[in-house]
C-alpha cells in the first residue's frame, strides 16, 4: 500500500497570464506546481514514506502539460473536456483505483510553503480530514454552522483548529475518504456543503494548521500571516 497519494488537477487556463479577476501579481502556475513537488511530494519522501504524484490534466497539448510531463515521477492522466465538475469527479475516480493510506486532492492555483509535507503527514495521522489552507472566510463571516464549536489542538510541529469548510483542495486518510467519497462525488463543486454535511451527518471535523501551509492564490483570500509573494521554487 502507498503511504500518500497526491492527485493534482490542472488545466491550461492562466498558464501565461492572470486572466482571472483577483489573481495577485505573483500568480504563476509553474511556481505553484514547483512548490507542490518540493514542499509536499519530496518532503513526504524525505520522511521515509512512499508517495505517488498523479496529475489529471484537462486540456490540449500545451507548454504547461509539457512542463508537468518533464518530471519522470509524475503519473499523468489526460482528459480534454474543459469542465471543472467533470475533472473533479475524475480525480475521485482515480483515487478509487489506488490502494493508498492517505489522499491529497490539490487544485493548480495553490501555493505550498516549506514544511507542508511534514505538516500534511502530522495532520492526517492525528485528524484524518485536513486542509493546509487557512481560509480567510473562517475569520470574517458569521454564518459558519460550527461557530462557537471550534477546537484547537497540537501536533508535534503546529497548532491546529477545526474549520467549517474549505475548497476542493483537501486531504483525507483512507478510512475517512471511504466514508465521505460518495458525498464528494455527489456534491462536487459544492465544497462548503460537502464539509458541512460531513460534520452534520457523520461528526467528521475538518482541521487546518495555523498559520496555514498552503494558500489559494486569490485576493483577498490568501492564508494569513504568511507572505505568499515570497514563496518560490
Amino acid at each position: 500500500m502507498i503511504d500518500y497519494t497526491i492527485i493534482y488537477r490542472a488545466c491550461n487556463s492562466e498558464w501565461n497570464s492572470t486572466d482571472r479577476a483577483g489573481r495577485p501579481p505573483y500568480f504563476c502556475k509553474k511556481n505553484n506546481f514547483n512548490t507542490l513537488i518540493n514542499f509536499v511530494f519530496k518532503e513526504i519522501l524525505s520522511l521515509g514514506k512512499t508517495c505517488e504524484l498523479h496529475v489529471l490534466f484537462d486540456g490540449e497539448n500545451s507548454e504547461f502539460l509539457d512542463y508537468i510531463s518533464s518530471f519522470n515521477f509524475v503519473i499523468l492522466h489526460r482528459i480534454n473536456v474543459k469542465n471543472n465538475s467533470v475533472s473533479l469527479n475524475e480525480t475521485y475516480k482515480i483515487a478509487d483505483q489506488i490502494n493508498s493510506s492517505n489522499f491529497y486532492f490539490v487544485e493548480d492555483d495553490y501555493l505550498h510553503r516549506q514544511g507542508a509535507g511534514r505538516i500534511l503527514c502530522e495532520g492526517l495521522d492525528k485528524f484524518g480530514l485536513i486542509t493546509l489552507y487557512d481560509h480567510m472566510d473562517r475569520y470574517t463571516r458569521n454564518d459558519d454552522i460550527t461557530k462557537g464549536k471550534d477546537e484547537i489542538q497540537l501536533t508535534h510541529s503546529s497548532h491546529w483548529r477545526t474549520s467549517e469548510s474549505t475548497t476542493c483542495t483537501w486531504a483525507a486518510s483512507k478510512e475517512i475518504y471511504e466514508k465521505v467519497n460518495h458525498r464528494a462525488k455527489n456534491l462536487l463543486l459544492y465544497d462548503r456543503e460537502f464539509f458541512r454535511q460531513n460534520y452534520l451527518q457523520n461528526q467528521i471535523r475538518l482541521w487546518v494548521p495555523i498559520p496555514g501551509y498552503s494558500s489559494h492564490v486569490h485576493d483577498p483570500y490568501q492564508s494569513p500571516l504568511v507572505d505568499w509573494s515570497q514563496v518560490k521554487c
